[in-house]
């Protein structure tokens, strides 16, 4: 069995080349053989939830180029107006959604790329560099299993849109979610959903 695992994704200054690392029986995670070359974007903000005092959901509509091709598990190096800084976010929104793309923040942190996040209106262009990152599923047939705590669900949630209302996936998905209390659990409904609708697929929120 192949297990998935996910880490915050910070610090890349460089896009490997994924034939360069191993893909035998040792590795947890099978890099993407065709992952695509990053490049720079121009987004504005077109809406964002609250989901909770925690966290949020914006919702970004692309400006230049106006399509973004990406693999469910990558991320973007968002660029922040002083001092050249950057920061990166999880991509969880589904790659059949090309003309835009969802963040999941967590502001509990409150560093400068949170900062920045929350001081944008709707409207505000943000420039960022996309896709990057090789926390990718490579096309099997082997069960997986997903295991996240917080925010990191974000890249499970476009794994998981990707494989079963896009690819149709016949493998067998389960997700373990943990949360500190129940109240800070969310997409639940859309989870408990994907559940009904596809039988391959397993939801376990974890409350500790």
């Amino acid at each position: 069995l192949r297990s998935a695992y996910g880490m915050a994704a910070s610090g890349r200054k460089k896009f490997p080349d994924p034939h360069k690392f191993p893909t035998d029986n040792r590795t947890l995670i099978k890099y993407h053989p065709h992952m695509i070359p990053p490049q720079q974007f121009r987004a504005k903000l077109s809406d964002k939830i609250i989901i909770n005092p925690q966290y949020s959901q914006y919702f970004f509509e692309l400006l230049e180029p106006s399509r973004m091709e990406f693999l469910s598990g990558q991320y973007i190096s968002l660029a922040l107006p002083e001092g050249g800084q950057r920061r990166s976010y999880s991509l969880c929104s589904s790659p059949e959604k090309d003309h835009g793309f969802e963040l999941l923040i967590d502001s509990k942190p409150n560093g400068l790329g949170i900062q920045y996040l929350n001081s944008l209106h709707f409207g505000d262009e943000i420039s960022f560099l996309s896709p990057l990152g090789l926390f990718t599923l490579a096309n099997e047939t082997e069960p997986i299993f997903m295991i996240a705590t917080g925010s990191g669900i974000a890249p499970f949630r476009s794994m998981i849109l990707d494989l079963l209302q896009v690819k149709k996936s016949t493998q067998e998905i389960t997700l373990y979610w943990g949360q500190r209390f129940v109240d800070d659990l969310f997409w639940e409904e859309e989870l408990e959903e994907l559940c009904e609708d596809f039988s391959n697929f397993h939801f376990h929120p974890v409350i500790s």
